[in-house]
């Protein structure tokens, strides 16, 4: 099992950032949640085998909402948690 949290900046909120994600996340097969942040940017934790997790990245990186502009996404490792489900908070 492999954890990771995202952090996107740039155009990411208001433009089906977060339910794009969650399509990601169920197609990969991976856990966990996105939120948007105060700042306008959209934190994601995501769990998974390390293989689904990979493939989830690279989506999120490629930009799963044909609105959105990404300018940044910062990637981090953490520590597994106990999540049934994707959800958008």
């Amino acid at each position: 099992m492999k954890a990771i949290n995202l952090t996107i900046t740039g155009v990411v909120q208001g433009v089906g950032f977060r339910f794009s994600t969650l399509q990601l996340a169920r197609k990969f097969n991976v856990t966990g949640f996105v939120a948007n942040r105060l700042d306008g940017s959209v934190y994601i934790e995501a769990q998974g085998n390390s293989e689904d997790i990979e493939k989830f990245s690279a989506a999120i990186k490629q930009n799963p909402s044909p609105f959105a502009k990404i300018k940044r996404v910062v990637i981090k490792n953490q520590l597994t948690q106990d999540f049934s489900s994707f959800t958008i908070k």
